[in-house]
């Protein structure tokens, strides 16, 4: 899998997820960057560090991905709401090629009260 179809995926399995985008609409997950002025909720995802495994010689079959992924949200409750299904997406991908499981997760608040969650996800390759 490339890096390119990775994002798709990412995205995909995020926006196909109804009990997330039951909380935020679709337009509101993109990759990496959000407008300064945007309202929110929103989402943004990106690849984070990338293992290779040195004992394997294709270099595909080597890969895991980092995905992460933040939550802005305005209040504790809402970005919690939407991080439990962030989660939850990420669990329920049916990858043919990669399984999906949670790596990490952290939640604070930023000076000027906007509420931050972050759920980390693996995407190994399968054997």
């Amino acid at each position: 899998m490339s890096m390119r179809t990775l994002l798709q995926d990412v995205r995909s399995a995020l926006t196909s997820y109804d009990d997330l985008t039951a909380l935020l609409p679709a337009s509101k997950i993109t990759f990496a960057r959000r407008p300064q002025r945007d309202q929110m909720p929103g989402i943004t995802f990106s690849v984070g560090n990338v293992e290779y495994d040195e004992t394997k010689q294709d270099y595909a079959a080597a890969t895991t991905y980092r995905v992460d992924i933040t939550i802005f949200g305005e209040s504790a409750d809402q970005c919690t709401e939407i991080h439990d299904e962030v989660k939850n997406a990420m669990l329920a991908v049916d990858n043919d090629e990669f399984t999906v499981r949670i790596f990490d997760e952290r939640y604070f608040v930023d000076v000027d009260n906007n509420h931050q969650a972050y759920v980390s996800a693996q995407w190994q390759r399968m054997e």
